[in-house]
């Protein structure tokens, strides 16, 4: 796992460095093992092209330049891809490949190029440096007033260790060597060179002030080395020595170029690098007390570097001393105030302090253990101090430097142990007054703290940038004196705690705090003192003994001042504004605003290919370091000009190389408002939710419309209220964005005054597009119609119509409709025609479903249910996550359901009612009411005899929405659609289908009934009858003549009719009525058909006058004449018993019963 953390904080690191490393480099013990890729990167950048191989773990090496190629050899073999290597570097390397063994890989040169090739934890990292300027150097100039600060490099290891890897040197072709020392050449012509001395607790530092670069080798063994320049040059090489310990000396062994021999003993290890023009040469466990001070010799205390104590102990509160010319001068001249390294040499350690500005001495609070906790992509260290207290951290020469006002003594080992890949040295400096530790990353890591309630600290590493999260607004204020003194608003801060800084040799005063993240971004330099960046905290720097850096009164500033004032001119007051963005408090009409966007605009969007070109090759032309600054610039542009998605394209960049910047609050406001350009409304809100940005006035404004164009102005009502002015301040094209949410927004919420005036505003706006007028006038027809004034609401919306501006066109002709439909001077029908035309007239966004769905409503209140469901539903499709899809949905169900239930449904044919169905049969409602729905339209279809309609409806049912009984009494009545549409095969299976024992015994009888029906019509008559053994029911007994007619059996068929007459006296008209007349005649007439002349006139005299009074009153006499009277008429008898047996069937009987109700009745 560490591993993994290891190559995702360092996949864009690069450790600027002097110093590689020639044959074979130590390297830390492997963690784990694991075969993954090595990954190779490569960037150019000022002086030099670099190449990163990120191993998964530390190999050895050696590297050689033969002939035009770098080579570099590994122990451990190779697997990696060129791809996008040389781009990067292509002023550098021409070409590049693997060697054949698999553990080789070779750089082809363009030039006679240097190397130098070091280790940075697990990585391998190849320099290939500039060629050095041909030209001539000129002489010497005096000290440069500024400098480059002091770049990252190896620190010394922690007291007790000694470094055992050879010291890296640039690699040079074969056959090339060093500047000779030769012999010493008296040429008194050449420039004297200064040469500093610093001492420090584990070295002695010498810089060599050259004026401007001049290149360099250190060759030799240890214990005497030879410094060889490329420039002449002389030094005082005996007053140097002087200020360096026993043992040490230097000799000018050459003036032209300078070489200078530095002899140690016993040898020690030399370290050296470059800082701007300067060459710093560090002698490696030298201590001591200097020769001059061993020797008694009479040196000014205040200017001699000696005096520095062993250990960076903060004295206690000594006498303020003030140096005398004299002092100064001893040491080689004026000093050069912003620089670091020279602050470092002449300034002493321990420079005054005013007693009352400091913390107090404080209690160690006993021993802590610091704790390591990492994911993939971070390490996080963990202080557990349990009380509060506060924290300053920042960066400098190298180190990063943290301070925490709660004294203890900490267990470093768990982090040496566990975040070895990230945390090279880590130690804890002696302090009385706080927790002071300080310790050595690579580039490309940032951080942020976290406090906890109890008084932990936690401090977060992963890629990204050293600085803070929210930066500090130093203000230049004079005191009751009119003494100028800097000022730095911070709240919940603690006493100022002095620091030593080895490194530079210098006095620092640190000024921790409990707000998270809140520093100083950019340094400022004056000549009294520096304020340097920091991530947390203030740290300052000061360069004489007067400066004073004390707490506020109030506890809610940093106050860094001077006995007679600071020297600071209203320039450079200016300059400080300038530097950290911070404005005046009053006098320029800006209060309440975060934006500068006159001056991001750079001239708007006429100015825009000037502008776009010089910011393009602004950020082509910034290195690593600096391109995120670039960017935001470009960001800013993007942003004041309203091009949102190119903004958004910057921003996202931008926190891809930085992912802490998205903590910064300024960032964080401007990337709220390239949200809200871009259209992604919910991440603004989410960004504007931050308390920092609630509290500023223009951000309540962004709030306010992002949370309109969400369609919750409510929620931003107070916002709005609070802040529309500041649109006063707003270019056109954030007018034209902001300015008619911001107008509707105040509609919404009752303040339509403001929202008028707002419009009134932007409608004499100069630079707004004719478009975006039209907007802007649709928007006052919706005030002029909300004020009453309908009449020059249409005429605004008339005006709108004919414009060219096509949503803004299609919304004033919707809103037109509404207003004339709502005065009574458009009917329903020319309503839809008037939407109709606007189907296409603009689509994809909230108007399409506004539109849609009142162009379904209106279709059904004019009984055009088809289209109307037809437009709702292409409403629900295209925005199924609209807020009102639900809506729309719920109205289809709705409609369909009262079709179907009501009394509509009778006024469509039962073709339309059907094909209805078919093309909307999704919106069948579920359970019983659905149940009912198809109950009620299958009955139509029963009606109309469109069997297979119904057939398919019940068949729907049976099969997916029923059970038990209920699906008994549905399969009964598919068993009957079956019987009249002539498939009585289909019936009997549908019958087995859904039987069910729970059924009552009337349904048990009807599904007997009908499947005898169904067995008799498929000639399995037999069956059928044993079906119906003990069954004397009506239904029962009329299958019986209907299985007796079809087999002829004429006297069986009589007794069963004589059944259904029943037993009577005869001849009693009352309650006679037509069925038993009818069952009368057909007794008569199967008895005819039997032959039977006897039962025969038995029926005449017993029914022959009631029978006389019914319909059937011919036939029946017919029938029963006796044959002495003549031969009957036996095609008339034919005739008649065809027309009584078309009514008696079992079918006829249902057939009947449909006449008269509907098929669901039947059960």
């Amino acid at each position: 796992m560490l591993l993994v953390v290891a190559r995702l904080l360092l996949a864009t690191v690069v450790v600027v460095a002097s110093l590689a490393v020639l044959p074979v480099m130590g390297a830390r013990p492997a963690l784990a093992q694991a075969a993954d890729p090595v990954i190779i990167r490569s960037g150019a950048h000022s002086g030099y092209g670099r190449i990163v191989l990120q191993w998964n773990k530390p190999v050895n090496y050696t590297a050689e330049i033969i002939g035009d190629q770098l080579v570099v050899r590994f122990d451990q073999p190779l697997v990696a891809s060129m791809r996008g290597v040389l781009g990067p570097v292509s002023d550098y390397i021409s070409d590049g490949f693997f060697d054949p063994d698999g553990r080789t890989i070779a750089f082809v040169l363009r030039a006679d190029f240097e190397a130098r090739v070091f280790n940075v934890g697990t990585n391998v990292v190849v320099d290939i440096l500039d060629k050095p300027a041909s030209t001539p150097d000129p002489a010497p100039s005096p000290v440069p007033t500024t400098s480059e600060p002091t770049p990252p490099r190896p620190a010394p290891n922690p007291p007790g260790e000694v470094s055992s890897e050879p010291l890296p040197t640039p690699l040079t072709r074969p056959g090339t060597a060093p500047a000779s020392s030769g012999n010493v050449q008296q040429a008194t012509t050449a420039p004297e060179l200064e040469i500093r001395v610093g001492r420090h607790p584990t070295f002695y530092r010498l810089v060599f002030d050259w004026p401007n670069r001049t290149d360099y080798t250190l060759d030799g063994a240890q214990g005497n080395q030879t410094l060889a320049f490329t420039n002449p040059a002389r030094i005082d090489a005996i007053g140097v020595s002087r200020r360096l310990p026993e043992g040490v000396n230097l000799r000018q062994s050459a003036t032209d170029p300078l070489a200078v021999d530095i002899e140690t003993s016993p040898p020690r290890a030399l370290r050296h690098f470059r800082s701007g023009n300067k060459v710093v040469v560090d002698l490696m466990g030298v201590q001591g007390e200097p020769v001059d001070a061993t020797a008694g010799a009479s040196r000014p205390a205040s200017s001699s570097a000696s005096s520095a104590p062993s250990a960076p102990v903060a004295p206690p509160a000594p006498r303020p001393v003030v140096p005398s010319q004299n002092d100064a001068a001893s040491d080689g001249g004026p000093v050069a105030a912003n620089d670091p390294i020279a602050q470092g040499l002449s300034q002493p350690p321990d420079t005054p302090i005013i007693p009352d500005a400091v913390a107090p001495e404080r209690e160690s609070i006993g021993d802590l253990t610091v704790s390591v906790n990492q994911d993939p992509t971070k390490i996080v260290l963990g202080f557990p101090f349990g009380q509060p207290g506060g924290a300053a951290i920042w960066s400098r020469a190298g180190f990063l430097w943290m301070v925490f006002d709660v004294r203890a003594n900490l267990d470093l080992s768990t982090v040496r142990q566990e975040a070895a890949q990230i945390i090279g040295v880590i130690e804890q400096i002696d302090s009385p007054y706080a927790t002071v530790l300080r310790m050595t990353i690579p580039e490309g890591i940032g951080l942020y703290t976290t406090p906890t309630e109890n008084g932990d600290w936690a401090v977060t590493l992963q890629q990204g940038t050293m600085q803070p999260i929210e930066r500090l607004g130093p203000t230049i204020e004079l005191d009751n004196q009119t003494r100028a003194r800097l000022v730095v608003p911070l709240t919940n801060i603690s006493p100022t705690v002095p620091i030593e800084d080895p490194e530079v040799g210098d006095s620092l005063r640190v000024v921790p705090t409990r707000e998270m993240g809140y520093g100083i971004e950019t340094a400022l330099r004056y000549p009294d003192f520096e304020v340097l960046p920091s991530i947390q905290g203030v740290v300052v720097a000061p360069v004489n003994e007067t400066v004073q850096v004390t707490n506020r009164d109030d506890g809610q500033a940093v106050v860094v001042t001077a006995e007679d004032g600071l020297n600071i001119s209203p320039e450079g007051a200016r300059l400080l504004a300038s530097a950290t963005g911070v404005r005046a408090g009053a006098g320029d009409g800006r209060e309440g605003l975060i934006f500068e966007l006159e001056d991001w605009r750079r001239g708007g969007l006429d100015n825009y290919n000037k502008a776009i070109g010089k910011l393009r090759d602004n950020l082509t032309a910034s290195g690593d370091e600096h391109r995120n600054k670039a960017r935001l610039v470009l960001a800013e542009y993007y942003m004041a000009n309203g091009l949102g998605p190119e903004a958004d394209a910057v921003v996202s960049a931008m926190e891809g190389d930085d992912p802490l910047i998205a903590q910064k609050m300024q960032f964080r406001a401007l990337k709220a408002a390239v949200k809200f350009l871009n259209r992604d409304y919910s991440e603004a809100a989410r960004l504007l939710e931050d308390d920092r940005l609630r509290a500023i006035p223009e951000m309540q404004l962004w709030r306010a419309v992002t949370l309109a164009a969400l369609g919750r102005p409510n929620d931003g009502a107070s916002d709005l209220l609070d802040s529309v002015d500041i649109l006063n301040n707003y270019p056109p094209e954030l007018m034209g964005r902001l300015g008619p949410l911001a107008a509707e927004q105040a509609l919404i919420v009752g303040n339509p005054e403001v929202g008028m005036n707002l419009i009134e505003q932007m409608l004499v706006t100069k630079g707004l597009s004719d478009s975006k007028i039209k907007d802007i006038q649709y928007l006052k027809g919706i005030f002029e119609e909300e004020a009453g004034e309908f009449e020059q609401a249409v005429a605004t919306w008339d005006e709108v119509a004919e414009g060219e501006n096509r949503k803004a066109r299609a919304h004033a002709i919707f809103d037109r409709t509404e207003l004339l439909m709502r005065l009574e001077r458009l009917t329903l029908s020319d309503a839809i025609e008037q939407l109709e035309k606007l189907r296409f007239a603009w689509r994809g966004d909230g108007f399409e479903m506004a539109l849609l769905r009142r162009l379904g409503e209106l279709q059904i209140e004019n009984k055009q249910y088809r289209e109307g469901l037809n437009t709702l539903r292409q409403a629900a499709i295209f925005f199924p996550n609209s807020p009102s899809a639900t809506d729309v949905t719920d109205m289809m169900h709705k409609t369909f359901a009262d079709i179907y239930l009501g009394d509509d449904i009778n006024n469509i044919s039962a073709i339309k009612a059907v094909a209805l169905y078919d093309e909307f049969r999704e919106l069948t409602p579920a359970g019983e009411k659905g149940d009912e729905l198809i109950r009620r339209l299958a009955d139509r279809m029963v009606d109309v005899e469109l069997f297979d309609r119904a057939e398919a409806l019940l068949e729907h049912q049976v099969d997916f929405r029923l059970s038990g009984p209920e699906k008994a009494r549905v399969g009964a009545r598919l068993a009957l659609v079956y019987l009249l549409d002539n498939k009585s095969e289909e019936s009997i299976q549908v019958l087995d289908k859904t039987a069910d024992s729970g059924i009552s015994p009337e349904l048990e009888m009807q599904r007997r009934h009908l499947r005898a029906r169904a067995l008799l019509d498929t000639d399995r008559g037999a069956e059928a009858m044993a079906s119906l053994e003990g069954d004397f029911s009506k239904d029962a007994e009329l299958l019986r003549v209907d299985y007796y007619r079809a087999t002829r059996d004429y006297l069986s068929a009589a007794e069963t009719f004589q059944r259904l007459v029943g037993d009577d006296q005869g001849n009693v008209v009352e309650d006679f009525g037509d069925e038993r007349a009818r069952y009368v005649l057909n007794w008569a007439v199967n008895l005819a058909m039997g032959g039977q002349e006897r039962t025969l006139n038995m029926l005449k005299r017993r029914y022959g006058i009631v029978m006389a009074q019914s319909p059937y009153a011919e036939a029946f006499s017919l029938i029963t004449s006796s044959p002495a009277q003549g031969l009957i008429d036996y095609r008339t008898l034919a005739n008649k018993v065809d027309e009584v047996e078309s009514f008696q069937g079992f079918l006829s009987n249902y057939r009947d019963q449909l006449e008269k109700s509907q098929l669901s009745a039947i059960n």
